[in-house]
């Protein structure tokens, strides 16, 4: 269920969907937004599939994925570019981050410092 809500989240904020849909707009305007929105995940989660393989699934970054590719799909100008995506991405840019942590003990004297 996280993995889902991870997604979810990299989904909306690559997208801005907030902000968009907290727009005073006809119902068209809404249904468009939302059903391009919905296209975008459907390739979202394509290529991460297809990324996810080459990266490690763990090591996969929903949100930095969703976010190269809203950036991607801003330069498309014909449908069969979408294929290239994969190409032009560079997977060291959709890796998660990796925290180094450190032990309570070291972070108890630290917080006593």
């Amino acid at each position: 269920r996280w993995a889902v809500e991870i997604q979810f989240r990299g989904w909306k904020q690559s997208l801005n969907l907030a902000k968009a849909l907290n727009r005073v707009s006809n119902e068209h305007h809404i249904q468009a937004l939302v059903i391009a929105a919905m296209i975008v995940h459907q390739l979202g989660m394509r290529f991460a599939k297809a990324v996810g393989i080459r990266v490690g699934r763990a090591r996969l970054s929903y949100e930095k994925l969703y976010h190269a590719l809203s950036s991607y799909l801003i330069g498309v100008v014909d449908i069969a570019e979408l294929g290239l995506f994969e190409q032009w991405l560079d997977v060291r840019h959709v890796k998660r981050d990796t925290r180094v942590r450190i032990s309570s003990i070291e972070s108890g004297i630290q917080a006593l410092s």
